[in-house]
């Protein structure tokens, strides 16, 4: 049986997963990036936007994909993290900062469906640029 901790987290991933604040295609994006993990086919697109928010410079992002649970749950919780910061922000996040987001025990290819959230903004924003 796996301790309380693990299955919080199990809950809360699948809550992000079914969440839809973000999920789908942006109307007019200043950007979009679609990337797809060679080992498993799961595929995220990022649609982005630059606004300003009471002269801060932040993004707009929504999401749209197929795949696991991990990877769809990632895409739409870089989403919510990305509103909550400026793009400055964003533009410094790290692996290990969207690893923190989904706080379970990951194996190689398992990372690599949290991860491509990660690398779908990376080049996301080298295009917002």
């Amino acid at each position: 049986m796996s301790d309380p901790y693990t299955r919080l987290y199990q809950e809360q991933v699948a809550a992000a997963y079914r969440d839809t604040r973000y999920r789908g295609p942006m109307d007019q994006p200043d950007a979009a990036v679609t990337k797809t993990n060679p080992l498993c086919g799961d595929t995220i697109t990022l649609y982005g936007r630059v606004i300003v928010v009471d002269d801060v410079k932040k993004l707009e992002l929504r999401f749209d994909g197929r795949g696991c649970v991990l990877s769809q749950a990632t895409a739409s919780l870089v989403c919510q993290k990305a509103c909550e910061l400026s793009y400055q922000q964003v533009a410094a996040l790290e692996q290990k900062d969207i690893l923190a987001l989904i706080p379970l025990a990951l194996g190689p290819s398992r990372m690599q469906c949290v991860l491509l959230a990660y690398h779908t903004l990376v080049e996301l924003l080298s295009k917002l640029r």
